[in-house]
């Protein structure tokens, strides 16, 4: 009995480390992001699409606005996956509903993220959007 009890109190004090580690995580990636290169499936979008593209990210919630698209939704962070894990749930367009699977990596003010579409259930390994793969992989640079 006094095992279980120990086990429980352990697993309830990992987790709530873990929602303490996602949180401070989210911090480091609060504000606004100008979008410098966005890939998808091995093909860079041109530069003119890209310019004007941003990333706001609010708490754990986000919106990606490509042109005239703007997508919303929510993030849950693991940081201690090398390397670190981001799901993207969407909260509108096509995608509503669906969870995205990536990777990302802070460095100042450079932010690299890589997903695969909802389909793909495993996570990327690497930043990068190999054609084919379908995945994308955006490069973000803190606004001022």
């Amino acid at each position: 009995m006094k095992v279980r009890l120990l086990l429980a109190v352990t697993a309830g004090l990992l987790l709530a480390a873990d929602k303490d580690d996602a949180k401070k995580e989210l911090e480091k990636l609060a504000g606004t992001w100008n979008a410098v290169s966005i890939e998808r499936d091995g093909k860079a979008m041109p530069a003119d699409k890209v310019k004007g593209s941003t990333l706001t990210i609010t708490g754990d919630k986000y919106v990606i606005k490509i042109g005239d698209m703007s997508i919303e939704g929510v993030y849950k962070l693991d940081s201690s996956k090398k390397p670190k894990a981001i799901d993207a749930t969407r909260s509108n367009g096509d995608d509503k509903g669906k969870t995205l699977v990536g990777i990302f990596s802070l460095e100042g003010d450079d932010l690299k993220m890589c997903f695969h579409p909802p389909a793909n259930t495993e996570r990327p390994t690497e930043f990068s959007a190999k054609a084919g793969s379908g995945s994308a992989l955006y490069v973000f640079k803190r606004a001022k």
